[in-house]
């Protein structure tokens, strides 16, 4: 039965306080990993660009970028530099290496 419909059935809160608390945690360390991955995911990208600069990296560079990214989508924007938005689609396997990176860190 849902939470809602107990309590509108008269259930007591408290019955169901503890599952919706860590319901909440669960949500906060989503979130958080969440954003661990995206910075992580930034961090790359800035250092690919490094390496990119480097004729003697560039292969290296390659590499962490096929790991990394899945799709590029291009969307015309008028107030976009060069008229176009750019989207970078992490792969899921390069996002998850990034947070367990983090989680070992």
């Amino acid at each position: 039965m849902p939470i809602f419909q107990a309590i509108a059935e008269g259930a007591p809160y408290d019955v169901f306080r503890a599952r919706v608390e860590a319901i909440k945690a669960d949500l906060t360390d989503l979130d958080r990993r969440i954003a661990t991955a995206e910075a992580l995911f930034d961090a790359a990208l800035n250092r690919m660009e490094t390496l990119l600069g480097n004729p003697d990296l560039v292969a290296e560079a390659h590499d962490h970028l096929t790991r990394l990214i899945g799709r590029i989508t291009l969307t015309p924007d008028d107030t976009a530099p060069n008229g176009m938005q750019v989207t970078i689609h992490p792969t899921q396997n390069g996002l998850l290496a990034g947070v367990e990176m983090d989680g070992k860190k």
